[in-house]
């Protein structure tokens, strides 16, 4: 005779099986009890092993993830430089973590681009229609000369690339007949149309741009001259007003662009505010006010030393005095000799600010770090230690993105890579932030 298997064994030989399901039912409410009592910043449990995916991409040691995007079904974009050769690439994982073996092939996806020789994303936006668009910089050889100019790829919601958007999926420019570009982060309007930024030089001359493409892929000739703008500032962090206008942070500088591409007069000094640096993201608060996150170095210290910092700006560029110490705030990821450095930035529901990015204490390699700061500008108590969460994926690990999921949970994107062989990996943690 068939016995039923030892874990269920004493349910089917329960009357009507309700006493197993009300055992089963309270398990699960217990279960999420335990995540509802968890302390924010805890790791995740139900995401990959203990809050954290580890993927090692096929392809060269160079594989980079730098961005980030959330899907309406929940399911996780990111987007880098993978593959062989390295292309423009996306890995796409489940709610739990684990890889979409429905999109591209085993879950990771890589533009078809002709003659590629090192191509990478550096943004990534999902469009309504399920659509992914990740732009970066686009590196071909056909011929004795090369092609290092600004890119976009978008894919279909399975993976495969999109014939319908530019050539064969894929659109390029130089603009202002530049010789080279570099990309840098993207952002998607609410109208469709694309924006993507770089910094390109001429035979010369460096300069920095944004680009903002139609949703076929074609350049949007209302914007800028013949669709690009010329940038005041290295960009790394763009952020879209309600009103259509878009920032964009750089090092050193914040500039406010009209919706036509023109500068915005009306903010800081001529369109423009200083700011740190070296930074890294930028959000708006649903008031209008703005918040920059970068890096602060401590050029006077013996021991080279790094941290987190915000700074937060009034809708019209000036600084808001009322956020941290006179506008701004810093934050140590360790006590003691440590470093630490910005590269993403979230704005939560209840006005919370995360930052993140990497930081090490002493000469140990990096680990994932993220802060959280109230809508004050101080440290939030209540989330890791003290504001302060890092996770250690064991090798130098380095957060390059961040999500949040519409429960509020928080997912980190990066690498992690072996200074042994120089072997990367893309590296995740999801976060409980109640």
């Amino acid at each position: 005779m068939n016995r039923p298997a030892a874990s269920n064994r004493h349910c089917s030989l329960l009357t009507g099986g309700w006493i197993c399901k009300a055992l089963f039912l309270s398990a699960v409410i217990i279960a999420r009890s335990t995540l509802a009592v968890a302390q924010a910043g805890s790791l995740d449990p139900t995401f990959g092993q203990g809050g954290k995916v580890i993927t090692n991409v096929p392809g060269p040691t160079t594989a980079i993830a730098n961005a980030v995007a959330l899907q309406s079904d929940g399911k996780v974009v990111v987007a880098g430089g993978l593959g062989a050769g390295q292309a423009i690439g996306l890995v796409r994982y489940n709610n739990n973590g684990t890889l979409d073996n429905s999109f591209g092939k085993s879950g990771t996806a890589l533009a078809n681009i002709p003659n590629n020789i090192l191509s990478s994303a550096t943004g990534a936006a999902i469009q309504t229609d399920g659509k992914i668009l990740a732009g970066g910089t686009v590196y071909t050889l056909a011929g004795a000369k090369p092609f290092i100019g600004l890119g976009i790829v978008r894919f279909n919601p399975d993976g495969s690339m999109d014939p319908s958007f530019g050539m064969a999926g894929v659109v390029t420019t130089l603009p202002f007949n530049a010789a080279r570009c570099g990309g840098g982060p993207v952002a998607l309007q609410p109208d469709g149309k694309i924006l993507l930024a770089g910094a390109c030089n001429t035979s010369s001359t460096p300069f920095s741009t944004i680009v903002r493409f139609n949703t076929s892929g074609s350049l949007d000739s209302a914007f800028g001259t013949g669709g690009a703008a010329v940038l005041a500032e290295f960009p790394s962090a763009i952020a879209l007003q309600s009103d259509g206008k878009i920032l964009v942070a750089g090092h050193g500088t914040i500039s406010r662009y009209n919706t036509n591409g023109s500068v915005d007069v009306s903010f800081g000094i001529f369109g423009s505010v200083g700011g740190l640096g070296t930074t890294a993201g930028v959000v708006i608060q649903s008031d209008g006010r703005i918040v920059v996150a970068g890096t602060f170095s401590d050029q006077l210290s013996v021991i080279p030393d790094g941290d987190f910092a915000l700074i937060r700006y009034n809708s019209n560029g000036t600084v808001d005095e009322g956020f941290g110490t006179h506008g701004g705030v810093l934050a140590d990821a360790f006590s003691g000799s440590s470093s630490a450095a910005a590269f993403a930035l979230v704005l939560e529901s209840n006005g919370d600010i995360v930052a993140a990015g990497k930081a090490a204490q002493g000469s140990n390699p990096s680990q994932f770090a993220l802060v959280r700061f109230t809508s004050l500008g101080t440290l939030d108590s209540s989330f890791g230690k003290s504001g302060v969460v890092t996770t250690s994926f064991g090798q130098t690990d380095s957060i390059a993105a961040l999500v949040l999921q519409v429960d509020g949970k928080i997912v980190a994107a990066g690498n992690s890579l072996d200074v042994t062989n120089g072997n990367d990996a893309f590296a995740l943690a999801r976060y409980i932030a109640p």
